[in-house]
């Protein structure tokens, strides 16, 4: 004779979940609630309770435990978050800036049984230092006495120097000038004019130390006792200029000498010219 059963054993197990109240021995007429672990929510349109029936079995356990999702981790102005492994429970997102921004705060967020840990980080813009000073010029100044990325800093010499590098630098993302400043160097103007000569090598700018040499024009010599060379000086003005340009004394005779008479004397005076301008052009 077989007699029906009075205990039904131990009941299902609910997965991320539990009996409310654990019991030991489960007689027919057994009611089990379960619940679900912290982070977990039952599934709707389940059951959270099963019965010991008089066969001895369980009632079905149609319960499902589901992560908690925490939604939105909080926006984040001149930034963004990455939540690609998903925002339920257990899971982090991190947050990130826009380049030129700093993260303020913890850069991610946890989602837990009670929503997202901590609080959503700031991005401050980044900052550079005052840009460098240099000697003999001027750097523009901020509107606002702080230089945030992307601030161009625009450099200028005093009168009598001349910029050597570029005009300006600017503040990067990592909150360094991208580049040295430029650098004042003496100008001296442009070279004074030699009459009847000119500058053997003609040059655009005229820094501290330049040496300009110059040359007479074919015809022309250098009168003795002259220099043919000036320098651009520290206080941004040329040495004196002392050459004198004269024509030659072969040239003087020839241009005063009558035109009148033979042919010969014309060929001659013609020949020597060409060879005066020659001898000029050799040296100088």
């Amino acid at each position: 004779m077989e007699y029906p059963k009075c205990d039904c054993g131990k009941p299902p197990v609910l997965e991320n979940g539990s009996p409310v109240n654990p019991l030991t021995t489960f007689p027919v007429g057994t009611n089990i609630t379960y619940k679900c672990n912290p982070g977990y929510l039952f599934q709707e349109g389940g059951s959270k309770l099963i019965t010991c029936r008089k066969d001895g079995t369980w009632s079905p356990l149609r319960a499902v435990c589901e992560p908690l999702n925490c939604g939105n981790p909080g926006e984040i102005l001149n930034g963004y978050y990455n939540a690609s492994e998903g925002t339920t429970f257990g899971r982090e997102v991190v947050f990130y800036c826009d380049e030129g921004f700093r993260i303020v705060g913890t850069n991610f967020r946890i989602c837990k049984a009670d929503g997202w840990s901590g609080q959503v980080p700031t991005c401050e813009i980044v900052q550079c230092p005052e840009p460098p000073r240099i000697s003999n010029g001027t750097v523009s100044s901020s509107d606002s006495d702080s230089w945030p990325f992307g601030s161009i800093a625009r450099y200028s010499c005093l009168d009598g120097y001349s910029l050597i590098g570029e005009e300006t630098i600017t503040c990067t993302a990592t909150g360094e000038w991208d580049k040295d400043p430029p650098r004042c160097q003496g100008d001296c103007g442009k070279p004074p004019v030699l009459e009847n000569g000119s500058p053997v090598n003609p040059l655009t700018t005229f820094p501290v130390g330049t040496n300009i040499t110059y040359k007479c024009n074919p015809g022309y010599l250098f009168q003795e006792g002259g220099s043919k060379l000036i320098t651009c000086r520290k206080d941004g003005t040329w040495s004196p200029l002392r050459a004198v340009c004269e024509p030659s004394n072969l040239v003087t005779t020839l241009a005063t000498t009558h035109t009148g008479g033979c042919e010969r004397h014309i060929g001659q005076q013609l020949g020597l010219l060409l060879i005066l301008g020659l001898t000029a052009a050799f040296l100088t």
